[in-house]
């Protein structure tokens, strides 16, 4: 049943991002971004006293994977996977790629994701994978993908630098706003409150953009009546959140 409602979440996160897509009227994300963190649950007070070995072997947070699409300067979640703690974030993507409904041009993420089968998925989906594959000490990169995923990113450092903290950004925001932490006992029932998290950001993001474009036109409208037309050399309006 769980499974189920997880599904469906995710569904109504694809549903909102299309929706702001298509209020920004694009039809691809500029890029996609990947990366993984961690929200805690049961009772906090239990982990106060715990430290060092003790602490970390807590296994009291749910891994979650988020992939966010960029539109006009504007971040929006299009994916949500979540597992238990210490999950591989790799092995929570790959799913969520499989699944994926959305395009861009680029796809950003972090070395881990610099691996053959996700660089390869990215590839089939008409994405260019900036990852900053590096060579090991006595190593050098040699697989095919894995090999052009690092000279994307040595062409385009100045596009992964511009974009890739945006999602950082994104997930501290959700935490700070909604916390990093919830007062639960099940695992599954601590994925879905993480999950509603980024329905709420999404939701959110949905609502500026509405009232932003019915502000603007009400101002076009009124000026235009008044036969004051200063915004006459602007095609569409930027966002700027």
């Amino acid at each position: 049943m769980k499974k189920i409602q997880i599904e469906n979440l995710n569904k109504l996160i694809q549903k909102i991002a299309e929706d702001i897509k298509k209020e920004v009227k694009n039809k691809e994300f500029y890029c996609i971004i990947a990366d993984g963190t961690g929200f805690g649950y049961a009772d906090t007070y239990k982990l106060s006293w715990k430290r060092g070995k003790e602490l970390r072997k807590v296994k009291s947070h749910v891994k979650t994977e988020i992939l966010i699409g960029i539109v006009k300067g504007i971040k929006v979640v299009i994916g949500v996977n979540t597992g238990k703690a210490y999950s591989d974030e790799c092995k929570l993507l790959t799913p969520m790629l499989d699944n994926i409904v959305f395009g861009a041009r680029y796809f950003l993420g972090d070395a881990y994701y610099g691996k053959e089968k996700i660089i390869k998925k990215v590839e089939e989906l008409g994405m260019r994978a900036i990852i900053p594959v590096k060579d090991t000490t006595h190593k050098r990169v040699r697989n095919e993908y894995r090999k052009k995923a690092k000279e994307n990113y040595e062409k385009n450092k100045d596009i992964y630098k511009k974009e890739r903290y945006k999602i950082e950004q994104l997930i501290g925001n959700i935490k700070n706003e909604f916390k990093d932490r919830d007062n639960l006992k099940d695992l599954e029932m601590a994925r879905l409150h993480v999950i509603a998290r980024f329905i709420i950001y999404n939701i959110i993001v949905l609502a500026k953009i509405i009232f932003f474009l019915i502000f603007w036109s009400f101002l076009r409208v009124t000026l235009e009546t008044r036969k004051i037309n200063y915004f006459g050399f602007f095609k569409q309006p930027q966002f700027f959140f």
